[in-house]
């Protein structure tokens, strides 16, 4: 490979937005602070991007520690310099996103001791070759335990209603079914390799296996390659691993050949009735206490599962660990019954890369109930013991069951985006899925008006009512022309453009299509029905949004009583319908009946969700809200630490929704013990910064509380602080144009012009505007209040001149 030093100096010391997206799990990270252009750094900088195209070069250490902050589901491997190590090594403690740290041009004088300083220490070196081995091999080892879990409670009764772990178990476990759906021809294959090229464009040894297999592959020879540890075991893992549906999508004819070459090489596989297979792999604690408190359900891993026959291969990528280490060594003792036709598994030794491993491959998502989990003190390893499994209980049944009542109605294809956009809340990746379909799907494809409205949902969730109306339209344009005028979807379309309107405010438009809906739905379904419970509530909002409260009434009540004729007693639809009532008094100002109706969506909640459900959080959020309107502070403090506890003893206190609940006490306590209202935020704040599972949205809802009341309280420099820490996390997490970004950037200069620094207030409020103005017309209120802040702040600036 040529070496260009323009095209090398401009990679380094890059801002977080300026670094190229990772599609491997490792990303390599050098620091040295007296980097040159001259031939030997030329050299290793090469020689590094060989191992990963993803690595990032820094002489600016601030810089290098923003971009370890900004770096999520990726794990950092940091080279850096002995001049410099002591000082970082200081700095970067707490980042456990770096698992391995190397140290390259050692002073003898001190490397002992720096070695001993962090547990990550690799090692230190003075050969460039022994540096580039001992980071492959470090490679090699990680990506061999690259492998996430995703749990399944059976205990949850709907598959609408899952936790995002066991919604994420499901995505899974469609996968492969919604592959085989998709297209797959020699333009997949092409497809494929495109993207693959485009990524290693600078690493000649992978290029080259590019090249080799576009020319030679077949899919009898699927196994062989992925073992190869190429391009392909580096991509599709991670892809597998993170969710990453655009890279699993260009990878879907490879992953079917593979499930269908392991599945032929399974029948071989018949020497014992009971199999038992070993895998060694490190977790963090946070990992390792979630399978700790799940012991007893159902466990899948996120991809490919590799195992050994020999404990001794297992414990060797294990390694050794102590219980009171950040990362454990952990030694998974897999048993499996041969018996169990559902799990498909392969010996692959003798098609591996490295026979002496004696490797055991699994296919997609492999199934197995957490049996035990105990801490080996003569092998200082964790054993977690897993049976395989093909489960059949009842309450499993009803998952499958349910999941196959909902794919009557919809394709594998279509309720695989629904799967992203509904049960898990992964919006964008839903628009990007449905948007991948319109591309590849041919345009009479029987699914394209679902795709449509798949698009169409993507937008009308993420509050683009617009586009999402479009979108709808072209839906339901399209099944105008396929299907009979009293068809169910011709309903569904109505509805969604109903629902668009109503958001949009135009309600007499709104009106029109529900009622056109409804219409069809009575005469599909003569009888009652949910669809036609659902269509009655919807008119019922109408009104309540066109302020007829009398007939709004009569619908919401009528569709009551029929989704209580037809559901169970405990069903989550029907603690919609009670929210929807509550919401309805509560616009009528009739507090008590509100207060009355939110208590029994929570009672009803309570039955039908598991006790960590996010919408607890949301339904005991609205019964504060009801006593604070009714004047009942000390009852709504009362009935929130009651919910504290009851979470508290349920999970560990440093669970999300603890912090969130935190976040309802702290709001309760502002007007009465200020430093107990800090006290709970700082709690909440701290829970939600020390955990992998937070959504970032809600640590910038906590860091804006907290700003907020720093500024109630004249501590205007505390504001400050935290308002920065906001627009910090909103630049990472955001659209650079996004109007959280704007909303956080106007308060952030507020406050500076609160501190009379008026310079600094301009700067926030340029970019504020300059954000709106990206979203909203002139005219809208937003640009017009922050123009007349521009406009108060310059004459500010002009009288202290």
């Amino acid at each position: 490979m040529t070496v260009d030093n323009v095209s090398y100096k401009w990679r380094r010391n890059l801002r977080p937005e300026e670094v190229n997206e990772n599609k491997e799990d490792i990303r390599l990270i050098w620091l040295d602070s007296i980097l040159q252009d001259d031939e030997l750094t030329m050299k290793i900088q090469s020689k590094l991007l060989e191992c990963n195209p993803a690595c990032q070069y820094y002489t600016d250490p601030d810089l290098c520690v923003n971009l370890i902050e900004s770096i999520k589901n990726e794990q950092i491997f940091l080279i850096i310099s002995n001049f410099i190590a002591r000082t970082i090594i200081s700095k970067i403690r707490a980042f456990r996103m770096i698992t391995a740290i190397f140290i390259f041009g050692v002073n003898e004088q001190n490397d002992s001791l720096l070695v001993n300083e962090d547990n990550r220490i690799v090692d230190k070196f003075i050969d460039l070759e022994n540096l580039i081995e001992s980071i492959q091999n470090k490679i090699h080892l990680t990506r061999k335990q690259s492998l996430g879990f995703t749990l399944f409670d059976q205990q949850q009764v709907s598959i609408r209603d899952l936790s995002k772990e066991s919604a994420s178990f499901l995505w899974y476990q469609l996968l492969i079914h919604i592959l085989k759906e998709l297209p797959q021809d020699e333009q997949s294959k092409e497809e494929m390799l495109d993207k693959c090229t485009d990524y290693y464009r600078e690493n000649q040894r992978e290029t080259e296996k590019i090249q080799q297999f576009r020319s030679t592959y077949k899919p009898e020879d699927a196994i062989e390659w992925y073992t190869d540890e190429c391009f392909l075991y580096k991509l599709l893992n991670r892809a597998l691993r993170t969710e990453d549906f655009h890279l699993l999508y260009a990878f879907r004819s490879f992953i079917v050949d593979l499930t269908t070459q392991l599945a032929r090489q399974s029948f071989r596989f018949i020497d014992k009735e009971t199999v038992t297979l070993y895998r060694g792999q490190q977790l963090s604690m946070e990992e390792l206490k979630k399978i700790e408190e799940n012991i007893g359900i159902l466990i899948s891993f996120n991809g490919f599962f590799s195992t050994s026959r020999s404990i001794d291969v297992a414990l060797a990528y294990a390694g050794k660990s102590r219980k009171s280490d950040d990362i454990q060594s952990i030694l998974f003792q897999v048993e499996v019954d041969r018996s169990l036709t559902s799990v498909i598994f392969a010996d692959i030794s003798s098609k591996s890369r490295m026979r002496d491993e004696q490797e055991v491959l699994f296919s997609l998502n492999p199934l197995f109930k957490l049996n035990s989990a105990e801490f080996d003190l003569k092998l200082h390893v964790w054993k977690v013991r897993l049976i395989a499994t093909d489960d059949t209980s009842n309450k499993s049944q009803k998952y499958l069951a349910s999941l196959k009542n909902q794919m009557i109605e919809y394709t594998p294809i279509i309720y695989f985006g629904r799967l992203l956009l509904i049960e898990l809340g992964q919006f964008e990746r839903a628009s990007e899925y449905f948007n991948t379909l319109l591309l590849s799907l041919p345009s009479d494809h029987p699914d394209i008006s679902a795709v449509y409205n798949g698009m169409g949902h993507a937008h009308y969730v993420r509050n683009k009512f617009d586009e999402a109306l479009n979108y709808f339209e072209l839906a339901y344009t399209i099944r105008q022309k396929q299907l009979p005028s009293d068809h169910p979807h011709i309903a569904s379309s109505l509805d969604n453009i109903a629902n668009t309107y109503r958001q949009k405010g135009e309600f007499s438009k709104a009106l029109e299509f529900y009622t056109q809906a409804e219409y069809i739905l009575k005469q599909i379904y003569p009888g009652d029905h949910v669809r036609k419970a659902r269509s009655i509530k919807n008119i019922g909002l109408m009104y309540q949004s066109k302020r007829e409260f009398e007939i709004a009434q009569i619908y919401l009540f009528d569709a009551l009583e029929m989704y209580t004729r037809l559901l169970p007693s405990q069903h989550p639809e029907l603690a919609k319908c009670f929210k929807d009532i509550a919401s309805f008094y509560q616009d009528k100002n009739e507090l008590s009946l509100a207060l009355d109706y939110f208590t029994r969506e929570l009672i009803m909640v309570e039955q039908c969700l598991p006790v960590d459900h996010p919408n607890l959080y949301e339904c005991v959020s609205r019964i504060v809200d009801i006593h604070k309107k009714m004047n009942n502070t000390d009852k709504a403090l009362e009935f929130c630490l009651k919910k504290l506890n009851v979470q508290q003893n349920f999970r560990s206190k440093t669970h999300p929704n603890i912090a969130r609940m935190m976040m309802i006490t702290a709001d309760l306590l502002q007007d009465t013990d200020t430093n107990k209202a800090f006290e709970y935020y700082q709690q909440s704040l701290s829970v939600l910064e020390g955990s992998f599972a937070t959504d970032h949205r809600v640590i910038a809802d906590c860091l804006s509380r907290i700003a907020c009341l720093c500024t109630k309280c004249g501590m205007l420099n505390d504001a400050i602080q935290f308002y920065q820490k906001l627009i910090h996390l909103y630049r990472r997490i955001l659209p650079v144009n996004h109007v959280d970004l704007a909303h956080g950037l106007k308060k952030l200069g507020l406050s500076y012009q609160a501190m009379k620094n008026a310079s600094e207030a301009a700067r926030c409020f340029h970019e504020s505007l300059s954000i709106y103005l990206a979203n909203y017309t002139a005219e809208h209120s937003s640009v017009q209040q922050i123009e007349a802040e521009i406009a108060l702040n310059e004459r500010k600036m002009i009288e202290r001149e």
